[in-house]
């Protein structure tokens, strides 16, 4: 998609490019439509745009001042004239600037088709160059996707990365969580002091870092490397560093990020303020990587089953504890909190019932500690909310139950609520919200559907006498209410069915 921004002080002329510009086909859309170039650079550095086409002579900022405004602030910005002077001064000073065309009005569509394909192919063209770049295959490295690129694209993109600096010795890959998040100019001083070349990209949960070790690396090169990185975090941060063994080549950087990640982890659940591990000290895991599930089984579930909160945070504390001391790895950690979270409401894992799912991701935590309690703090309420759901479950089912045995008697609402000590109006509120219907209507249907029974194989009942054993000794209210019910009276219910 190529986003072209327009630029002319008459409106017909706006209205005209823009109509142009839509029919030369899907790949194009009109990002801007501006009355003045001092309107348009006031949006400049939220602006969308592939290509600019500017009328010359406008009011205050003029085309080609704009021209050379945007060449300055947007370089990659492509830029286009249009106007009505034929002036060979005009078009000379604006393709001194970069211009790609210089267009007569009235605009012929032919020539803007052309000048928009040529523009597009030039822009997709700089997008797949800069796709390749250092930072894009360090992000990708970084996520655990740069083995997935095509073969083909992975060793023209390595060939390229051969070329830096960076990886004209040993160098070493670092991943660093840290709240509050860094960014800008932080990632950048991160390794400001590191007398090697490096690089610093943001991910959307962190920091990843190449830098150069030189021709030789050592121990103790690991050793100054995360002294310098943690120096540089101010006190009020909380960090944790994953740095990788020492490497060689642009060829093996996915995998020095997989040894960074590692190390991450350990780091994640270590105690402090800042910690920095280094993979050649990264321990075996205290445990194996399954999640202790048993701890919930045994204890969290029949917890949950009596309704008995308390001793259910207990088992979920422990079982937090648990996935501390084992430092169950990152994927298996979040499998098990998305499960433990969705099964208490009721779901599938990676259902959200119309919700909106928590982000279970440890990545999006500086540490356990910080996960542990956002953890604790869901499941919870979750836990919370189901007991409440359950209590009220009970509730209805035992006033139903009531009903059963005692729907041949008179039943009051005040009864009911003594029954289960609640006030007659929250009972009414939670029984409808429950099952769908007031009191009134169970007790009704359930009543009728007792007297069908009793209609269809009581013979020797009279219909007044079957309305008298279902809680209705009025025989002409009996006769309305199950009208009503089935669409016919007793006596034609029980002739339909013989």
């Amino acid at each position: 998609m190529l986003n072209v921004a327009i630029v002319d002080d008459e409106a017909k002329i706006r209205l005209g490019l823009a109509k142009l510009i839509q029919r030369a086909g899907e790949g194009f859309r009109v990002a801007g439509a501006f009355a003045s170039g001092a309107e348009l650079l006031e949006r400049l550095g939220e602006l969308e745009a592939d290509l600019v086409i500017t009328d010359v002579k406008m009011p205050n900022v003029d085309g080609l001042e704009l021209i050379e405004r945007i060449r300055q602030a947007r370089p990659e910005v492509q830029l286009a004239v249009v106007s009505g002077f034929d002036d060979f001064a005009y078009a000379r000073r604006a393709l001194r600037n970069g211009v790609l065309e210089y267009l007569l009005k009235p605009v012929d569509e032919d020539e803007l088709r052309n000048l928009l394909h040529r523009v597009k192919a030039h822009v997709e063209a700089e997008r797949s160059r800069r796709a390749v770049s250092l930072e894009y295959y360090v992000a990708l490295a970084a996520g655990g996707e740069a083995d997935r690129l095509p073969q083909r694209w992975r060793n023209e993109v390595l060939e390229e990365l051969r070329k830096y600096k960076l990886f004209a010795g040993y160098a070493a890959a670092a991943l660093v969580l840290a709240e509050p998040a860094l960014g800008g100019e932080r990632l950048e001083a991160l390794a400001r002091d590191w007398p090697h070349p490096h690089c610093a990209v943001g991910l959307p949960w962190g920091t990843a870092l190449v830098v150069s070790l030189g021709e030789r690396a050592s121990a103790g090169s690991m050793d100054k490397l995360a002294a310098a990185l943690l120096a540089r975090m101010p006190a009020n941060v909380r960090v944790r560093v994953g740095l990788s063994g020492a490497f060689r080549g642009p060829d093996r950087l996915a995998g020095a990020f997989a040894e960074a990640e590692a190390a991450l982890q350990q780091a994640w659940y270590s105690e402090g303020g800042a910690v920095c591990v280094d993979y050649g000290t990264v321990r075996e895991s205290a445990g194996p990587a399954a999640h202790p599930f048993f701890l919930l089984d045994r204890e969290f579930w029949p917890a949950v089953d009596a309704l008995d909160v308390p001793r259910a945070m207990d088992a979920l504390r422990a079982w937090t504890e648990e996935a501390g001391r084992r430092a169950v790895p990152w994927k298996t950690l979040e499998a098990g909190c998305e499960a433990v979270y969705a099964l208490l409401r009721g779901e599938a894992a990676g259902e959200s019932g119309g919700e909106e799912t928590p982000d279970w991701d440890p990545r999006r935590h500086p540490d356990w500690a910080s996960y542990a309690e956002h953890f604790l703090r869901l499941a919870g309420e979750a836990l919370g909310k189901r007991c409440a759901q359950r209590r009220e479950n009970r509730v209805v089912e035992k006033i139903k139950a009531y009903i059963r045995r005692n729907y041949r008697a008179e039943i009051e609402l005040s009864r009911l609520a003594e029954e289960v000590f609640l006030s007659p109006s929250y009972l009414s509120k939670m029984f409808r919200a429950e099952t769908g219907e007031t009191i009134t209507d169970y007790i009704i249907s359930y009543r009728i559907a007792r007297a069908r029974e009793l209609l269809d194989r009581e013979d020797g009942l009279k219909t007044y006498e079957i309305g008298e054993l279902v809680g209705y000794p009025d025989p002409a209210y009996f006769n309305k209410v199950f009208k009503k019910m089935t669409g016919m009276t007793p006596r034609e219910y029980r002739e339909r069915v013989r």
